[in-house]
Order: structure tokens, then C-alpha cells, then sequence
């Protein structure tokens, strides 16, 4: 029955397009020889459309800066590690290849994600365009950033952060 439903949604939407396009480049005059005179003001045809993409955009603009507003600072408490916290294992890989399963939700420790985003490239770069500095100093995974605690294991590298670099168990 979804089905059905999903289908008449389909050529409801169709029909009301071309309505819709009927309406708005269709003369006036050609719609009061027809006897429509009812239809709203070809203003609208234009307004719409406009304020639909304009209001988009908003939201979408709204929610990024919505989300970065309520992002804990970095030296909230909820940004600890502690012993409770779930990081990988390469035991926790499974007896499977890589390529077979998904991942484990696992804890990222939040210095490893901040270095990660925003420490990209050597300090020694700094200042230097980007397409001047070697390639091999671009990524910070290439220079074993390690986190506050200890290194971050090479199973996050591995299955989440750099899955070009995958192997499979034992290889």
C-alpha cells in the first residue's frame, strides 16, 4: 500500500509542476479567454521559488553555526578520557578482513580529533602556502601524533581515519 501511495505522491508532484509552469509562462490574457480568473498574481511564480531557496540556505547556514555554538569547549569535563572510555583494540578488528564487516563504535580521544582537523601541517610551515609545502608534511597522520594519555592505536588509523590504508587481520 506504501507503494501506491508513494506512486500517486509521484504524479501528484508532476501535475502540480506542470500546473505550475502552465500558470507561469502562460499570457494573461490567454488564461481570461480560457475563463481562469482566479489565479494568483504572476508575482508569486517568481517570489516562491525565491524565498524557498533563500529560506534553504538559512537553515542550512543556521543549523552549521546552531551545531558549532553548542559544541563543548575543550576544556569541559565532558571531553575527559578516563578508564571507562571505549578506544580500539587490534584485537578488536575480529578474525574477519576489513573489507567483510563495519567497524565498532569506538571513543575517540578529542586531542587526537583537534589534531587531526586543525593541526594539519607542520608548524615549521607556517605562514608557507600550501602548495608549497611537500606533500609528505601536509598530513598530520604521516608524523604519529599522539594524544594526551598515549598514542592513539593503530586501529583508529587504520579502520576510521585512513581507509586507504586498510589490511586485513594478520597481513
Amino acid at each position: 500500500m506504501k507503494a501506491l501511495y508513494g506512486f500517486v505522491a509521484w504524479i501528484a508532484t508532476h501535475v502540480c509542476f506542470a500546473l505550475f509552469i502552465a500558470w507561469a509562462y502562460t499570457p494573461e490574457s490567454i488564461l481570461a479567454d480560457l475563463g481562469i480568473t482566479w489565479y494568483p498574481n504572476k508575482y508569486w511564480a517568481l517570489a516562491l521559488p525565491s524565498f524557498l531557496v533563500v529560506s534553504m540556505t538559512f537553515a542550512y547556514a543556521f543549523h552549521w553555526t546552531h551545531s558549532m555554538m553548542n559544541l563543548p569547549p575543550l576544556e569541559s569535563l565532558s571531553t575527559l578520557v578516563d578508564e571507562f572510555s571505549n578506544f580500539p583494540q587490534d584485537s578488536d578488528l575480529g578474525l574477519r578482513g576489513l573489507d567483510e564487516r563495519i567497524p565498532t563504535v569506538i571513543d575517540l580521544p578529542i586531542t587526537y580529533i583537534n589534531k587531526l582537523l586543525y593541526q594539519r601541517m607542520n608548524p615549521d610551515y607556517a605562514g608557507v602556502p600550501v602548495s608549497r609545502v611537500p606533500s609528505s608534511e601536509r598530513d598530520c597522520t604521516n608524523r604519529g601524533i599522539e594524544t594526551q594519555n598515549e598514542a592513539v592505536p593503530d586501529a583508529v588509523d587504520r579502520v576510521i581515519l585512513n581507509p586507504r590504508r586498510r589490511k586485513k587481520i594478520g597481513s
